[in-house]
């Protein structure tokens, strides 16, 4: 199932360039499986989703889990860990934040 904030935020942007709003289909589509490098999501959906979930690891908002390092987290989703995003993404993510002086691993 959709989770109800998705749909909520979907309904609130849609107003953001109607039946075919990027801000509403990233808002529906960010929770969905398929977020790998073959998924059925748009690519801005994908983002959103790496995004999210590596918020909800490092600050603590995973239900039962401690916040984790961001260098850990990245490392970790760099070896293959982690809900099947596209490795590109994760690549890009990994090297922005390295650049940044974030802790993350070189890539």
């Amino acid at each position: 199932p959709v989770p109800r904030h998705a749909i909520e935020g979907a309904r609130a942007l849609r107003h953001l360039g109607g039946s075919e709003s990027v801000p509403m289909l990233v808002a529906l589509e960010h929770h969905r499986p398929g977020r790998g490098p073959a998924g059925d999501i748009a690519p801005p959906s994908a983002i959103v989703a790496l995004s999210d979930h590596v918020d909800a690891m490092t600050c603590g908002r995973a239900p039962g889990l401690r916040a984790a390092a961001p260098g850990d987290l990245l490392a970790a989703l760099l070896a293959g860990e982690g809900a099947g995003f596209d490795p590109l993404l994760v690549r890009l993510l990994a090297h922005l934040l390295h650049a940044a002086g974030w802790g993350a691993p070189a890539v």
